[in-house]
């Protein structure tokens, strides 16, 4: 487990780093300006290039907050990693353990908003490539 030292430069900077980089994407995230990305695109029959400039139907509040909880989370779980590491030191095992038990947890929830069985197929190989990347 790392120790912060807050009587030196050096944790100084790691707590000013993270608070930086945590609320600098955060006002990114929640800013409610103008639209920062514009395709001015006409009818090049590309429709996801237009829709990157859209915000309509998204609730940017709400991806922020899910997002700040997910890396609250994760980084929870790296640290509880620390003592598990310290008794079984094989860490591909546990990383290994950790995505196999994440992907069932994922296969769980999404089966419970994805019930369209048509939304399952796997359509082209660029489909696949990015499940199995992931």
């Amino acid at each position: 487990l790392e120790k912060v030292h807050l009587n030196r430069k050096d944790g100084i900077a790691k707590v000013a780093g993270t608070l930086l980089c945590v609320g600098g994407a955060s006002i990114i995230t929640l800013y409610k300006g103008p639209t920062i990305i514009r395709p001015y695109l006409t009818n090049s029959g590309n429709e996801f290039l237009l829709q990157l400039g859209s915000t309509g139907g998204k609730n940017w509040t709400l991806g922020c907050l899910f997002l700040i909880g997910h890396c609250l989370s994760w980084s929870g779980w790296l640290v509880l990693q620390a003592p598990v590491l310290k008794r079984y030191p094989a860490r591909l095992s546990v990383t290994s353990y950790t995505c196999f038990f994440g992907v069932i947890q994922f296969l769980i929830i999404a089966a419970f908003i994805e019930r369209d069985s048509q939304a399952w197929i796997i359509r082209s190989g660029g489909e696949l490539f990015t499940i199995l990347y992931a």
